[in-house]
């Protein structure tokens, strides 16, 4: 599994230097898709397999998993491209932009143990649909906002806080879902999957994000793309883009969120090791 992902992750960053097509893609894709391969192949045959693959024959885990994957990969890809906004773009200093980032984390905490109360009352479905549609919209906005007008600056930080409260209302419940459709005998696996998930969505995040931003750096002879000394425009149409595919990956979480089941019930008499899943 771990040479798998960092194939992933490496094919990734070097597609887009030596192109997508290139072997440098292609050959690490192709390994990491046989070592994966061979990694269900051998967990379906030991006796104390790593992880159990029949978690991943309910909708709602997998739906679950990877919506969380792509809500971290959304945050963290955004954190990669908007200090170099910030900094390169319009001027700040580290100290001002890291304040302005710091909305998103302050917003997120205030708001995350209130959706996760509100959980045990709504379920699910509506909070994280909620949740993950105000990131989509604050990616929208983030879009137009960005684009070295200082006086859109402050719609820009009314969009960070408006993306921080929609993690904020997406991740606890999403996770406590997650954990809710595990049975007692597996919420180890649960927690330990959730944890890999939100690695992976990290690490894919910010990979995915060094790419389109440095794909759209102009091209100087003689050296690699840099956001050192380049015309500020450059690293807003990196920036813009990066939002638009992030917004993307945003509404593909909804429609996952919108497919899951809504809350975990025990089966009577069944205690905690037997669930039903209860679809609204």
């Amino acid at each position: 599994m771990v040479p798998a992902i960092a194939l992933l992750l490496l094919a990734l960053n070097e597609g887009s230097r030596a192109g997508f097509g290139s072997p440098q893609m292609i050959g690490p894709v192709l390994a990491a898709v046989a070592l994966l391969i061979g990694f269900v192949w051998r967990e379906q045959r030991t006796k104390s397999p790593l992880v159990d693959l029949s978690l991943f024959r309910n909708l709602g885990f997998v739906t679950g998993n990877v919506a969380a994957l792509l809500s971290y990969a959304v945050l963290f890809g955004a954190f990669f491209v908007l200090p170099f906004v910030l900094e390169r773009g319009y001027g700040d200093s580290a100290l001002t932009a890291g304040l302005r980032l710091s909305v998103i984390p302050a917003a997120l905490g205030l708001v995350a143990p209130v959706s996760g109360a509100l959980y045990d009352r709504l379920g699910p479905r509506l909070l994280t649909i909620s949740g993950i549609l105000a990131v989509l919209g604050s990616l929208l906005v983030l879009s137009f906002a960005i684009d070295g007008d200082a006086g859109l600056l402050p719609l820009a930080m009314a969009a960070l806080a408006l993306f921080g409260i929609g993690q904020g209302l997406f991740v606890a419940p999403n996770d406590s879902a997650i954990m809710g459709i595990a049975t007692a005998a597996d919420t180890g696996q649960a927690g330990g999957l959730l944890n890999v998930m939100r690695a992976l969505g990290m690490s894919f995040g910010i990979s995915l994000a060094s790419v389109i931003l440095a794909r759209h750096l102009p091209v100087v002879p003689g050296r690699p793309p840099t956001t050192v000394g380049i015309p500020a425009q450059g690293l807003f149409r990196g920036a813009i883009a990066t939002f638009v595919t992030f917004g993307a990956l945003a509404g593909i979480a909804a429609l996952l969120s919108l497919l899951r089941t809504d809350r975990a019930e025990p089966q009577p008499g069944g205690g905690a090791a037997s669930i039903k899943l209860v679809a609204r």
